[in-house]
């Protein structure tokens, strides 16, 4: 599998020079123009108010929590690069703002920046070792570059030192899958579904886990919860009621495709129709969406009993799926799934 050398680029690259966190800095009272605005923020427009801040800070740079108002108002606006700029500024003045550092990591986090956003969580843990959240983040960080065995390590810290929330569950449960435990992460979901039992998610992660187990009852029975909203998970319900044997799987799929996008429906009729495989894989080149056809179409086959028509297609996506979860929207599903395949081919 292709990596991403996050580990390597922010262990190996050099980082910001500081001599450690230095934690004097006092935050003075508000002065009588930062009072003033305070009193008047309510009836400021966004942009009004952004103004405002940017003025004040010329007059007081040494205010930290300025320069925090300041980003969160930029924020609030759309100004993404600027808050990040002026959080930058505050962090210069107090680098043991926590809340500033946590929601600079964020920023830098969805901005790409994840050798910066690395860094800043990696600050946040060393200064609060207790802190789930920011293990929680950097382990999501780490699972979106496939650095699988540190995310787990950090989900695992999270999980230890706060209580789960569903996020933690469902990316701790995918993970999980990626790695191909597919028990551990059922259980993980089973801890959303004990509180929520109609949690759609965690019912359709589950059912993902269950069709790898071969549990294609329970798969098709988890799956129909997002079946109506989710491409995929139509796609996958309607295969695990084709392993079941269900003579009437086909038949409803077809019918029901047409509330879905394009390519659902044109794999549809493929299914049903003499056109070959290699005509219809041609309509679709994009390496993902290709990926997920050749797979779904080799399980079909599967369900007819073609395990040499089903061998070929699962050949092809394990050669033509994203290796990078960047480049599928964060998932491995159907690469690991043809993968797997294979292996009980042998």
């Amino acid at each position: 599998m292709k990596r991403a050398a996050l580990l390597a680029l922010v262990l190996l690259a050099p980082l910001p020079a500081h001599a450690g966190p230095d934690c004097a800095y006092v935050q003075g009272p508000p002065s009588p123009q930062a009072q003033q605005l305070i009193a008047s923020a309510r009836n400021e427009t966004p942009f009004g108010l952004v103004l405002k801040l940017r003025a004040l800070t010329e007059k007081e740079p040494g205010n930290a929590a300025l320069w925090g108002w300041r980003a969160f108002a930029e924020q609030q606006t759309g100004e993404t690069k600027s808050a990040l700029e002026s959080l930058g500024k505050t962090l210069d003045l107090n680098p043991c703002d926590d809340k500033a550092r946590m929601r600079r990591a964020e920023i830098e986090q969805k901005l790409g920046m994840l050798r910066e956003a690395y860094f800043d969580y990696s600050k946040l843990i060393e200064r609060k070792p207790d802190d789930a959240r920011a293990y929680q983040l950097r382990g999501d960080l780490l699972q979106s570059v496939a650095e699988f065995s540190a995310a787990l390590s950090d989900f695992d810290a999270a999980l230890a030192k706060g209580p789960p929330n569903d996020d933690l569950l469902l990316n701790r449960g995918g993970l999980m899958q990626e790695l191909g435990r597919y028990r551990e992460a059922i259980a993980d979901y089973e801890k959303i579904l004990g509180r929520e039992p109609d949690n759609v998610d965690a019912l359709a992660a589950r059912g993902y886990s269950r069709f790898f187990l071969q549990d294609f009852v329970g798969a098709a029975s988890d799956l129909a919860s997002a079946a109506g909203v989710n491409d995929n998970a139509f796609v996958w319900r309607f295969l695990a009621l084709a392993r079941t044997g269900s003579a009437s799987a086909l038949a409803d799929f077809q019918r029901d495709a047409a509330g879905h996008a394009d390519w659902v429906k044109a794999t549809a009729e493929h299914l049903a129709a003499p056109e070959t495989d290699d005509n219809f894989l041609e309509r679709y080149p994009r390496a993902e969406l290709r990926c997920y056809l050749e797979f779904y179409i080799g399980e079909f086959a599967l369900s007819k009993g073609d395990p040499t028509r089903a061998k070929r297609l699962f050949l092809e996506a394990s050669d033509d799926c994203p290796k990078d979860p960047r480049e599928t929207q964060g998932s491995l599903r159907e690469y690991v799934g043809a993968t797997e395949e294979l292996k009980r081919m042998q």
